[in-house]
């Protein structure tokens, strides 16, 4: 039968194996969160947090593991208790994590009101441009910035690093991180939360007003229409309907970061059906609950010598 004494304790004892697997699946996951300097900036701290709580959930997992190695074993009842509460917690913790990652990946501003203050025409309104400029002096907005530097740092280095977001301008018919023709210089530094870089100020415009600084493949004048573009979307003209690329930069990063956190709550369904094997096997009877089948001291078999056999025969007679 399915839910027998013998298919549970299996059943546990697999479970405590398929807990080194999360073990092993978050720590990837945290490690990578850690080490991705690109996410860490242009969504802010919270992706390392998020990365710190699943390196110590993966440390987590090992303890409910052998409790389940223990508990199979043995039968024991109070370790499979122990199993239970532990996965309970763990499965919490992990809902909490990955929660208050999802909710990390919403903006400040919606992507409506972003998509106004990105477009050249819209900003070309004196009121709105004001309405627009909390969004500009935003942390969010800084660490955007500091993500589309750093690619475009690195694209002067390797011209395949910029892959990503040149796609990403030909798919959003955009170009640049801000609104073309609108710099507003920042000199504040960047928040001392992000990882740190070679910027010290988080705006720098030309002398040129409204203007960027130039680029390799954009430098009429000494300046350039759009912010830090990458390809030869800089080399078009700046048009009405001409839009920066910090909306759709972010909707890049926040829908990776949104399955990531969508997966790690998804996993705990793994931890609560293992505490539940736990608890089915916890009201199973143990083996030492049984009546034994045999005496404690068997009889034994009488061996017959000669003699006794003589002896029968003469009693017979």
């Amino acid at each position: 039968m399915l839910f027998s004494k013998e298919y549970l304790l299996v059943a546990v004892h697999t479970s405590g194996a398929l807990e080194l697997v999360l073990a092993f699946i978050l720590f990837v996951i945290g490690i990578s969160l850690m080490c991705s300097t690109h996410y860490r900036m242009a969504l802010g701290p919270p992706v390392g947090s998020a990365g710190g709580g699943c390196l110590f959930l993966a440390l987590l997992y090992p303890v409910p593991a052998w409790f389940a190695f223990y508990a199979s074993k043995h039968h024991n009842k109070f370790m499979l208790l122990v199993h239970i509460a532990l996965l309970s917690g763990i499965a919490a913790l992990q809902l909490i994590i990955g929660g208050a990652t999802y909710a990390s990946t919403f903006p400040t501003y919606s992507y409506d009101f972003a998509e106004t203050c990105l477009g050249n025409a819209y900003l070309r309104n004196a009121t709105l441009e004001t309405a627009c400029h909390a969004y500009f002096q935003s942390d969010e907005y800084a660490g955007l910035t500091l993500a589309w530097q750093t690619y475009f740092n690195e694209t002067l280095i390797t011209q395949t690093a910029s892959n990503m977001v040149t796609l990403l301008q030909d798919a959003s018919v955009c170009c640049g991180l801000g609104p073309p023709e609108h710099c507003q210089p920042d000199d504040r530094p960047f928040p001392s939360n992000f990882p740190a870089t070679d910027a010290t100020i988080r705006r720098v415009c030309a002398s040129k007003r409204g203007y960027y600084p130039p680029t390799p493949l954009c430098y009429k004048g000494g300046s350039c229409a759009y912010d830090y573009p990458m390809g030869s979307c800089g080399l078009v003209g700046v048009a009405g309907n001409s839009m920066g690329c910090a909306k759709a930069f972010h909707q890049y990063f926040a829908a990776t970061m949104s399955t990531v956190s969508i997966a790690v709550m998804a996993m705990t369904c793994l931890p609560i059906l293992f505490a539940l094997v736990s608890l089915c096997l916890l009201f199973k009877r143990k083996d030492e609950d049984v009546l034994p089948s045999i005496t404690m001291w068997p009889s034994r078999a009488r061996v017959y010598v000669a003699a006794d056999i003589r002896r029968m025969e003469r009693l017979d007679l």
